[in-house]
């Protein structure tokens, strides 16, 4: 009778425990032999056979747990979220040095996977010199809409997007007609017309903003993002006399205050108020000096405030009620004329 032989594990696919996943390393050891424990030299080698080819995303079958080589993993243009500060990403390359802990998800579109949720752990990957990430392959999503939704319901339970990373997801799927309308949008999203107004207005902030914000979480809080979005909102474009560079200068510097000081809205408000607010022209008098006798006197018109004054020294004491009794008598006949 001939012994039946076991099954080869599947390119790609974690064999189900750590001995195997060793002697599928070393060339030339078959699951189940027996014999020393492998050198590094051996246990370093490729996972196939030098006359095999390498894995590929269309060998991952739904509901499998992969080790998807990094370079199969594209990035997911639907992902809720869209910018990533370089200390979480940092974070997440020392926390994956020592293992993933969780598995990433994607599905399998034009021989890439694109992951519905583990972005972050897929650059965390990178930058830490990795060369797989552990990924649970779904089925594809039937439209733009649900890739989007299905990742945002991923961050809900990781790290939630940003206003920003709203802001530009949301302007994605009106240009591309991903929904009808606006107000279609909100209603799926469960958000009133009028914040998702405020957060697409948030797109008019220009992209280097945008990169320092990223940067700086209490830039990023909702009501705060909004007041550094009046800055370049069409009426603010209007109203103030800023060249575009220094206004966005002052909005870097602003949001720098931001999350060094951890200013409140108001705060924010008043600064923001302080530093795009020009100052005001004090309104200068058209002045006249005049002489009665030896005294000296000025008056003072303010052509826009509607205001004159008038005032004199040295005028003798004898000489007052005279004086008075003129002025009175000029300012009737004026009214008269």
């Amino acid at each position: 009778m001939t012994k039946p032989t076991k099954a080869k594990p599947i390119l790609g696919i974690r064999p189900s425990n750590d001995t195997e996943l060793m002697r599928s390393f070393v060339p030339g050891m078959a699951p189940g032999q027996s014999g020393p424990i492998p050198t590094a030299e051996a246990a370093s080698a490729p996972a196939h056979a030098p006359h095999q080819a390498p894995p590929a995303a269309t060998d991952f079958a739904v509901g499998s747990v992969v080790d998807v080589p990094l370079h199969l993993i594209a990035e997911n243009d639907w992902g809720a979220r869209v910018f990533y500060s370089a200390e979480e990403i940092d974070e997440m390359a020392a926390s994956l040095r020592d293992g993933q802990n969780v598995d990433a998800a994607g599905y399998v579109d034009g021989g890439r996977v694109i992951l519905d949720d583990g972005q972050k752990r897929a650059r965390g990957a990178r930058v830490a010199g990795l060369a797989t990430l552990r990924v649970r392959i779904d089925p594809p999503p039937s439209s733009p809409l649900q890739a989007y939704l299905r990742s945002r319901r991923y961050n809900a339970h990781r790290s939630n997007e940003t206003v920003l990373d709203n802001a530009v997801r949301w302007s994605k799927l009106l240009a591309e007609k991903a929904v009808d309308s606006q107000g279609a949008l909100a209603t799926t999203l469960g958000v009133k017309d009028s914040e998702l107004s405020m957060v697409l207005g948030l797109n008019r902030i220009p992209s280097r903003v945008q990169s320092h914000m990223k940067e700086r979480p209490r830039a990023c809080v909702k009501s705060i993002a909004f007041l550094i979005g009046t800055m370049f909102s069409r009426r603010s474009d209007k109203a103030l006399d800023i060249e575009p560079e220094k206004l966005e200068d002052i909005a870097i510097d602003i949001i720098e205050r931001i999350q060094t000081d951890e200013l409140t809205r108001a705060q924010v408000d008043r600064l923001i108020a302080a530093r795009t607010t020009p100052p005001r022209q004090r309104a200068r008098p058209e002045t006249r000096e005049i002489r009665f006798g030896q005294a000296k006197g000025t008056i003072k018109v303010f052509p826009t405030k509607g205001q004159l004054e008038f005032s004199i020294k040295g005028v003798p004491q004898e000489r007052l009620d005279g004086l008075r009794v003129a002025l009175e008598g000029a300012i009737g006949k004026v009214q008269e004329s």
